[in-house]
């Protein structure tokens, strides 16, 4: 009797204790219909640390949800169940949308229902990059490239979550930067100024600091790749250092950018008294070479007391560049005593040379973005390098026919496939090193550091593997760029924001029409001509153009356009149009337009332009532009007007394995032919 009372307490012991066990301590691991989970979320209505909402994945007992700008990992995750399960974390009961969780470390949810539980893995990642916070004062968007804005605030987080910076607002500036990328607004670059010198994720102390919005290059990785092989295959005074980052701007999340150094005259950057540009992309320079007609630009100046507009500094850095422009283009320009060598550091050349001639970069052919120093001794150095996004056979315009050089004056004037093959000179032809390539210690050097890079290729590329790796993740979540929004599909007026200051920035206007002021200008070519005054301007093209008058104007446009007369003018415009002969309607106008015949021409100016036929006609003008071939606007559809890309672009594999075999195809190719002339 002793026995059995004994044994029922210890069976009751036993019931009670099971019972206050969690359900999924009593439960086997099994999957049935039963316990599932069905959906996983992250909704931002819950968690405040996140931006949006995130809906997982679920691929079998895994469970992932990428959240790229992520540093907080303490979410509440919202899920379902099937029937009427029960979800445990560490045999904690879990509720949807409530439970909070450490996602930090991948983390088992058990669903258990009638005695069988299901194990699933959650694992919440960002993008494996530091996290770059900027919140303007009052959250006002970023307009300007010109005005700093104050009080801002920017916080810099590891990829681990730790702040590596902190600014309280009166401590940043920031405003916009770039060209052209600038005028892109679904992801524009900026810059950031800070009250003091900080070395940020590592880099070297400084106040001024890029962030680059790679719009154009879809591997996000081009200008690091400029910048590693700049640091370790030549020996320029400086090559800006940097980091990818992801950007959150106002409580946006903007994707992957650059955040590097800013070239900028200070002992820990670049040396020297003087930072020059060679912008002719600009149309307007400080300084006009005495040889190249190209134009400079004083960026950054060293002296104190002094402004880059000073006249005692623009006269000097004149004197110092119409002496070696003079002296590299004279007849005696390879004199060891007198020549181009006694006024340059020539290794520095080489070193930019090799570079930018390597990457072909598209705007490197001292065309924008173009830059040397000026030593106190007078002494011209050249870099830093900057600028890759359209380089390493990376021009997105290179599937798009050819604009070459027409109208904009974009990069030099070839086809745009010809900067997406690894043969061929860009740089090398280009002011300055034209004659410095006739050099035979210039191009000897050159040689010996291309065999050195060679020599290392097998360093390069996987150098070029680890970015790619370190980059798969905010590259699945950055999907703003080229060949998802055409930066420059003119058909799409919101695609692009031009302001008068762009304008001005950017020397709008550029070849063939340079220069043109409010007085008479066409402003911004070829669409839209703002800034077009009553003197004798265009106003808002296509019409209306005022200021022009009867005696030799357009009237009222489109028409009439009195004062133009049978021997060479208007006519009654539209038409007819005497003075325009059979041979080439508008000859080159405005350079040129090929199938315009005396019967056919314009049509009803400015549109519809009927007569324009497939091989070289505009179709319904201005835009879209159908069946231009690649003798001019080649590749145009009516879906991307001037920009989108017409066919599928490369997965992001393929885009990195593109670039490894250009950056070996090139060095093959410029050994080939550099070892082809010094055996001339």
């Amino acid at each position: 009797m002793q026995n059995k009372r004994t044994l029922q307490k210890l069976l009751v012991a036993v019931l009670i204790v099971s019972r206050c066990l969690p359900t999924s301590a009593a439960t086997a691991e099994k999957h049935t219909n039963n316990n599932q989970l069905l959906t996983f979320n992250l909704l931002q209505a819950d968690n405040k640390n996140l931006l949006g909402d995130y809906e997982a994945t679920i691929s079998g007992d895994t469970i992932k949800i990428l959240v790229p700008y992520l540093v907080d990992f303490k979410l509440k995750p919202t899920f379902t169940t099937s029937a009427k399960a029960k979800v445990f974390v560490d045999d904690a009961l879990q509720t949807s949308g409530k439970s909070l969780i450490d996602f930090s470390e991948p983390v088992q949810y058990k669903v258990v229902a009638k005695n069988a539980v299901h194990t699933y893995t959650v694992m919440v990642f960002n993008s494996g990059l530091p996290v770059v916070c900027i919140n303007t004062n009052g959250s006002k968007p970023i307009t300007s490239k010109r005005e700093w804005m104050d009080s801002t605030q920017v916080t810099i987080y590891r990829a681990n979550g730790q702040i590596d910076f902190h600014t309280t607002q009166p401590d940043a500036q920031v405003k916009g930067r770039g060209n052209s990328t600038w005028s892109v607004k679904v992801k524009r670059p900026y810059a950031l100024k800070l009250k003091k010198k900080s070395a940020l994720l590592g880099m070297p102390k400084g106040k001024r600091w890029c962030l680059l919005a790679n719009f154009y290059d879809p591997s996000l990785m081009r200008n690091e790749l400029a910048n590693y092989l700049g640091q370790n295959y030549t020996n320029l005074d400086w090559t800006p250092h940097g980091q990818h980052v992801e950007l959150v701007l106002n409580g946006v999340h903007c994707g992957n950018y650059y955040l590097c150094e800013q070239a900028k005259t200070t002992k820990e950057r670049v040396p020297g008294d003087y930072l020059i540009e060679a912008d002719r992309k600009a149309g307007r320079g400080d300084i006009i070479g005495a040889k190249t007609g190209n134009f400079f630009n004083i960026k950054d100046i060293s002296l104190k007391g002094k402004k880059e507009s000073d006249p005692d500094v623009i006269a000097d850095v004149k004197k110092i560049l119409d002496r070696f422009e003079t002296t590299l283009y004279g007849p005696d320009f390879l004199n060891p005593e007198t020549g181009y060598k006694t006024l340059i550091d020539v290794e520095s050349f080489v070193d930019w040379l090799l570079i930018k001639e390597l990457s072909k970069d598209y705007d490197g052919n001292m065309f924008t973005s173009c830059f040397c120093h000026i030593m106190a001794n007078g002494i011209i150095r050249m870099g830093p390098i900057w600028d890759f996004d359209l380089a390493f056979g990376g021009n997105p315009f290179g599937n798009e026919g050819g604009l070459g050089g027409l109208a904009m004056g974009f990069g030099g004037g070839n086809d745009m496939a010809f900067y997406n093959q690894p043969e061929g000179y860009h740089i090398a032809k280009a002011d300055w090193f034209d004659r410095m390539m006739l050099d035979p210690e210039f191009t000897g050097l050159l040689l010996k550091k291309i065999d050195a890079m060679i020599a290392d290729s097998a360093t390069i590329m996987a150098h070029i593997d680890s970015v790619a790796a370190q980059l798969a993740l905010s590259v699945s979540a950055d999907t703003v760029n080229y060949y998802t929004n055409p930066g420059f599909d003119l058909s799409d007026p919101t695609a692009m924001s031009f302001t008068m200051e762009d304008l001005e920035d950017m020397g709008v206007g550029g070849f063939p029409m340079p220069e043109f002021d409010s007085a008479g200008g066409f402003g911004a070519f070829p669409f839209p001509m703002p800034g077009m005054d009553s003197a004798g301007g265009f106003g808002g093209f296509p019409f209306p153009m005022p200021g022009m008058d009867s005696a030799g104007g357009f009237g009222t446009f489109p028409f009439p356009m009195p004062g133009m007369d049978s021997a060479g003018g208007f006519g009654g415009f539209p038409f007819p149009m005497p003075g325009f002969d059979s041979a080439g309607g508008f000859g080159a106008f405005p350079f040129p337009m090929p199938g315009m015949d005396s019967a056919g021409g314009f049509g009803a100016f400015p549109f519809p332009m009927p007569g324009m036929d497939s091989a070289g006609g505009f179709g319904a003008f201005p835009f879209p532009m159908p069946g231009m071939d690649s003798t001019m606007f080649g590749g145009f559809d009516a879906n991307f007007g001037f920009g989108g890309a017409q066919t599928p672009h490369r997965t992001y594999s393929e885009e990195v394995a593109w670039i490894k075999e250009f950056v070996s195809k090139r060095l093959a190719w410029l050994k080939s032919d550099l070892e082809k002339r010094r055996k001339r």
